[in-house]
């Protein structure tokens, strides 16, 4: 990560910024690559991070196992391989999205209904995003630009 971190700084020397779609192409495929090398260490970690430890979880292997036993010999098959689980530090897994479900309700029982439901946008004409733009790039080309002004104004 740090590696593509350096390769997309804007420098003299750097052209992927001038690339348009294919700079927005390399930035998807570098993520892509990042996120699978997560997943893989979380795959062939998961004795050492003790996520066997998870509340619910050695009850839902041992309902599984029940299945399994009331199931005919030709559905065995059917369920094969080995559960993989995900911590609620991995952005956009099932537990990180009930942490963020339960946070919700929370809120909404501690504070009551919402009365508003406010949406932000982000003007891509900004002065601040087109003054930072490279000759012949529009907005479009420098969604982190974009999304960095956003967040600023947000």
């Amino acid at each position: 990560m740090q590696f593509y971190s350096y390769r997309l700084q804007l420098r003299p020397s750097n052209w992927l910024h001038r690339a348009g779609r294919l700079y927005q192409q390399y930035v998807v495929n570098q993520y892509s690559k990042i996120e699978q090398h997560l997943l893989n260490y979380l795959k062939f970690n998961q004795s050492s991070l003790r996520l066997d430890l998870y509340k619910g979880v050695a009850d839902a292997i041992h309902e599984d196992d029940r299945d399994a036993d009331d199931r005919d010999a030709g559905d065995v098959g059917q369920n094969i391989g080995h559960r993989i689980i995900l911590p609620s530090s991995f952005i956009g897994g099932p537990r990180q999205m009930y942490q963020l479900y339960q946070d919700a309700m929370a809120i909404v029982s501690h504070f009551g209904k919402p009365d508003l439901f406010v949406t932000f946008t982000c003007n891509p004409k900004l002065q601040k995003v087109t003054r930072e733009l490279l000759p012949h790039q529009t907005a479009v080309d420098r969604p982190d630009l974009t999304a960095r002004v956003f967040h600023m104004k947000l």
